[in-house]
């Protein structure tokens, strides 16, 4: 989607409930929380990166947090 804050929408492959259960299982995590949203008439995953003291690692910490737990999921 096109973005014009700090929010990014995204989703993994799959359906709604397989990205549902993404989002559950990386807020449980602790590590990171993500929300979701319908766009387009299908489920997507949010994130919010616009805090001044998020770092590139700090986002790269999420994506990896994020493919680990899409793999567990599938």
């Amino acid at each position: 989607a096109d973005r014009h804050f700090s929010v990014v929408c995204f989703r993994h492959e799959g359906t709604d409930e397989h990205n549902e259960r993404l989002m559950h299982a990386a807020n449980a995590s602790g590590e990171i929380f993500i929300s979701h949203a319908k766009l387009d008439g299908r489920l997507v995953l949010r994130l919010a990166i616009g805090h001044p003291s998020t770092t590139e690692d700090d986002v790269a910490r999420a994506w990896r947090l994020l493919q680990r737990e899409a793999a567990a999921a599938a």
